[in-house]
C-alpha cells in the first residue's frame, strides 16, 4: 500500500509538470487559432451569451426545420464561456488542476491494479496504461470532432496530450505498482 501511495503522489506531479510542459510548448499555439480582434470578439460574446455556461450555434430549440437550415448555412459553433473575468492562471486553478492529476492517477493506478495478473513485465504495464490513455483520449476528443462540430487539430492535440500524460504516469505508476513476488517455496510448489 506505501508504495502505491507513494507511486500515486510520484507519477501526479509527474503528470502536472509534463502538463505545464506540453501546453507551454509551441504546439499548441500552432493549433489553437486567434479571432481577428480580441476586444471585438469578447464584446460581441458579452452582447449576445447572457451568462456564464455553454452555448451551441445555431441554439438547439425551436423549430426543427429552421435549425435545421441555420447548421446548413452555419457557422456552427459550441462557446464555453465564462463572463467574468480571472486572472490567466490563478492559484484555484493550479490546485484544482494538481487535484484533478491526482485522482486520474489514483483511478490509474486501481485500473492497473486490477489489470496486474495479466501484465508481467514493466514495458507491460507501461504500455496497459498508454493503450488505456489512447482510448481515454480518443473517445472524448475525436468523438467531440464527430458528435459537437469541433474543427480542425484541436482534437488530436487533445488527444495527444491525453496520450503522452497517461504514458507519463504509465512509467511512474509500472515502477511501483507490480505483482507481488512469489517467494521460492511457492514457486516450485505450482
Amino acid at each position: 500500500m506505501k508504495r502505491t501511495v507513494i507511486g500515486c503522489l510520484l507519477a501526479t506531479v509527474a503528470m502536472y509538470v509534463w502538463g505545464a510542459v506540453f501546453w507551454m510548448s509551441p504546439l499548441p499555439k500552432k493549433v489553437i487559432l486567434n479571432p481577428a480582434n480580441d476586444i471585438e470578439a469578447g464584446k460581441s460574446l458579452l452582447q449576445h451569451f447572457p451568462s456564464t455556461g455553454t452555448y451551441s450555434v445555431p441554439s438547439m430549440s425551436g423549430d426543427q426545420q429552421a435549425m435545421e437550415q441555420r447548421f446548413k448555412a452555419g457557422p456552427i459553433a459550441t462557446v464555453h464561456i465564462q463572463r467574468e473575468g480571472s486572472e490567466m492562471m490563478p492559484p484555484r486553478m493550479m490546485i484544482l488542476g494538481f487535484v484533478h492529476d491526482l485522482v486520474t492517477i489514483i483511478l490509474i493506478a486501481w485500473l492497473l491494479s486490477k489489470a496486474l495478473p495479466g501484465l508481467g513485465g514493466y514495458c507491460s504495464r507501461v504500455t496497459f496504461v498508454t493503450v488505456a490513455g489512447l482510448a481515454a483520449g480518443f473517445f472524448t476528443n475525436v468523438g467531440a470532432s464527430i458528435w459537437m462540430f469541433v474543427p480542425g487539430a484541436f482534437p488530436l492535440l487533445n488527444t495527444g496530450y491525453v496520450l503522452s500524460a497517461w504514458l507519463v504516469a504509465g512509467l511512474v505508476l509500472a515502477a511501483f505498482i507490480k505483482p507481488k513476488a512469489v517467494a521460492p517455496a511457492q514457486a516450485t510448489q505450482s
